[in-house]
């Protein structure tokens, strides 16, 4: 599993708005979200995104989520070469807005403890907070 690299940077896009704990943030791409979302969107906006949730289930390999192997609390997140993937959720972001769906992207250099990576993205588990 590749290291996280000095300098690197990581992305996440996530449904939230600023001020909102991005530890209880989800991301954008959610099967129990698209039914929702696409009532609330003009036709070619529909049309583009089932081009896009078509796109990343070509193209973006499924972290394979058990609990037992990532962690209930570990979260994807883009590696900053993956232009490409960046593009394409910056566009699915867009329709989530139009839809009414408020959007964030966070940034990190240290995203968390890496537990599964690919080319373009890392699943991370969040690092304990040291307690008071």
């Amino acid at each position: 599993m590749p290291a996280p690299t000095r300098g690197r940077r990581y992305l996440r896009f996530v449904v939230g708005a600023e001020g909102q704990d991005t530890r209880t943030l989800r991301g954008l791409i959610r099967d129990d979200r698209s039914d929702r979302v696409r009532t609330h969107l003009l036709e070619h906006e529909r049309a583009l995104w089932d081009e896009l949730m078509e796109w990343f289930n070509t193209h973006l390999d499924v972290p394979p989520f058990r609990e037992d192997e990532l962690g209930r609390r570990s979260v994807c997140w883009l590696r900053d070469d993956a232009r490409e993937f960046i593009h394409h959720m910056r566009v699915l972001a867009y329709l989530l807005r139009e839809a009414g769906v408020p959007t964030r992207v966070l940034r990190a250099a240290d995203p968390g403890r890496i537990v599964w990576a690919d080319r373009h993205q890392v699943v991370a588990a969040p690092r304990r907070r040291p307690r008071r």
